[in-house]
């Protein structure tokens, strides 16, 4: 079965305050309190797309599979065999806290076992500093650690315990960043009544804040639920009042977000032709911004549909060759996987059944 490419925000910001939230999608200039980091994260058939601020200083972190993800008990997967000596070995204090942080988040979105370790460190170390703030954030770094190895029941408990700190306020970005992420663990997890509730949970925050941009990342991780229970006239809707919102901030990446998913959209209902529009639109945008991720999952989506949904060997051609042109080493295990089946199938298009089983090391 293909997995199709549709496109969440997971966000991990992380703000002192109310007052210091800055929007998710806006670069920040690195000071020495705070960096941006954008980073992109290609899951199966997702991409997440992550805007990282972490205080260093003590006066200064969305679319996913519908299949749920095998998660092991906490217990086997605390330390996972760290390579580097345990961190918990450092002097308690504040510092130190925050340097097992920027540790941990440094490795984003490729955390190994020591990043977890790290954060583990941190966890502790704000616990018995008596630190609600730091011990709610170290909580969030875990929960986005385990996110990204796929431990997504675990990655909810810390997002759990993050949620149960006095030191957040009932409504702060941390909470609405913290609902909506939840939401993308339980979509992972095949639980979307839960994610529908997150996310909502977190537009609501949002709302009351103010935070426009936001609400319309959200509203795409919602669509996206909507798909994965077949639900397409809602998942139109929420696409649409998405870009009812964001269109006057002038959100050009999340616009090509939107234009993505809904070329899926098109494509579950037969309509090729707005499917290639949408496309189009969305290539556009991740050529003028360089965004090659974004890209290839655009170009895969459509070898799909050249290759099986209304055949069409020279579209598919294109899809191929700019696959090849993007990253002709193909480092994205499954993104080599989706070229490998679409040149099969276009070689079966063709008629060259020698060749499909070369493309799929058959015989």
């Amino acid at each position: 079965m293909h997995r199709f490419f549709p496109v969440r925000k997971v966000r991990t910001d992380l703000h002192p305050d109310p007052a210091a939230i800055r929007p998710l999608s806006t670069p920040s200039t690195p000071s020495a309190f705070s960096r941006a980091v954008s980073c992109f994260w290609t899951h199966g058939r997702v991409l997440l797309w992550a805007s990282l601020l972490l205080p260093i200083a003590p006066d200064a972190l969305t679319a996913h599979s519908v299949h749920p993800a095998f998660d092991p008990a906490p217990a086997d997967s605390t330390r996972l065999n760290a390579p580097e000596p345990s961190p918990a070995a450092s002097p308690a204090s504040l510092d130190t806290v925050q340097a097992y942080l920027q540790r941990a988040i440094a490795q984003f979105p490729n955390p190994t076992p020591s990043a977890i370790d790290y954060a583990q460190a941190a966890l502790s170390m704000s616990q018995k500093l008596g630190d609600p703030l730091m011990e709610s954030r170290s909580n969030m770094i875990l929960a986005v650690s385990y996110y990204f190895k796929d431990f997504h029941s675990i990655s909810n408990d810390y997002y759990r315990a993050a949620l149960e700190s006095p030191a957040l306020p009932a409504d702060s970005k941390d909470r609405a960043n913290i609902h909506s992420n939840m939401g993308i663990n339980y979509e992972f997890l095949g639980q979307y009544d839960l994610a529908l509730a997150s996310y909502r949970t977190s537009i609501e925050i949002d709302r009351r804040l103010g935070d426009e941009r936001s609400i319309g990342a959200t509203l795409i991780n919602q669509a996206l639920i909507y798909k994965a229970v077949s639900d397409l006239p809602r998942m139109r809707e929420s696409l649409f009042e998405a870009r009812a919102i964001l269109e006057p901030l002038a959100d050009t990446l999340n616009l090509a977000l939107i234009d993505q998913n809904m070329s899926l959209y098109h494509a579950e209902i037969g309509n090729m032709d707005s499917l290639r529009w949408y496309a189009a639109r969305a290539e556009a945008v991740y050529e003028q911004q360089g965004f090659t991720v974004g890209l290839m999952e655009v170009y895969s989506n459509q070898l799909h549909h050249f290759t099986v949904v209304q055949p069409d060997a020279s579209a598919a051609r294109r899809m191929v060759r700019r696959l090849r042109e993007l990253d002709p080493e193909m480092r994205d295990g499954v993104m080599y996987s989706m070229l490998k089946l679409g040149e099969a199938r276009l070689a079966l298009l063709d008629g060259d059944v020698e060749t499909a089983k070369a493309a799929l090391q058959i015989g």
